[in-house]
């Protein structure tokens, strides 16, 4: 399965593509999807072939083929990094059981790492964290718990079929005892959720609006989602330590004031796909010392 690696670094890149026009078009309330892509400098309609992740990059040399102004870099490598994480996103999914029930978390860690990345550009170029994005993101965890749970139980009762102890394992009880462990699992999620908006609900009170804003409250109710209890506490860890290092070192080489606020919503995104790809690892030892 590792030989399809490239596969998913190159469907990476053309989600990235993707990625690119919602960063443009969603700050203007332009449409994203009905309207085709076009130079922001004279406005031409782009053909397919100065739309291919990379390569149109490489063979325009970096400038519009209709009017030569310069193509902004921000393009390849959106497309680049979102490769890259859709690439160790298949590489977590192989660490695992690759059975029909584990395919939907394939699918799980191409659309959060997706969504956290976007998450992170937006907070960094418009300091902003748009509510439509928050949306679709809760829309599509219930989306992909229902699928988990559909595959997880067509996964047991084929399993069950094709034993001989089939007949007299496939019983309503069976299948209600699995379906309580998901909602259990469920439950922890949103738990986890509301503790996260709780507690940065709670900073913004403290700080006046100064250190937190309400995106980030909303975030943190869907990072809850994403990564449930026990990650969501290695998350935080990761997220306010990084922060503070970073924002040490914009004081400390004059880049940032002592009063001036650092965007904290790509220190989220960055810790939570951290926690996506190393969580179980990480959790482990942060336990570890806070036990």
């Amino acid at each position: 399965m590792i030989i399809f690696s490239p596969l998913a670094f190159i469907f990476g890149t053309c989600v990235g593509s993707f990625l690119n026009v919602v960063i443009l078009r969603f700050p203007k309330g332009e449409p994203i999807i009905k309207k085709r892509s076009y130079c922001p400098s004279c406005k031409k309609t782009l053909a397919w072939f100065d739309l291919v992740p990379f390569l149109s990059f490489v063979f325009l040399k970096g400038r519009c083929r209709y009017c030569g102004q310069k193509i902004s870099w921000q393009y390849p490598l959106v497309e680049g990094a979102t490769g890259l994480l859709f690439l160790f996103s298949y590489l977590v999914w192989l660490q695992g059981s690759i059975n029909l029930a584990s395919l939907p978390y394939l699918l799980f860690l191409f659309f959060a790492s997706s969504l956290l990345f976007l998450v992170f550009i937006f907070d960094l170029k418009y300091g902003i964290i748009p509510d439509g994005i928050m949306l679709w993101g809760v829309f599509g965890w219930i989306v992909y718990q229902i699928i988990a749970i559909l595959a997880k139980l067509a996964s047991l009762w084929l399993g069950l079929r094709a034993s001989e102890l089939g007949r007299y394992m496939i019983t309503p009880q069976y299948f209600f005892s699995q379906l309580r462990f998901w909602f259990q699992d469920l439950l922890w999620a949103v738990v986890a959720g509301l503790l996260v908006a709780i507690f940065f609900y709670a900073l913004v009170i403290i700080t006046r609006g100064r250190g937190m804003g309400l995106g980030d409250v909303k975030f943190g109710f869907l990072l809850g989602l994403l990564v449930s209890i026990p990650k969501i506490f290695t998350l935080l860890f990761l997220a306010f330590f990084s922060g503070a290092i970073v924002s040490l070192i914009l004081i400390f080489l004059g880049k940032k004031k002592l009063k001036e606020t650092v965007p904290f919503a790509p220190f989220l995104s960055f810790a939570a796909l951290v926690v996506l790809f190393l969580g179980d690892l990480l959790t482990s030892v942060y336990l570890e010392f806070f036990p």
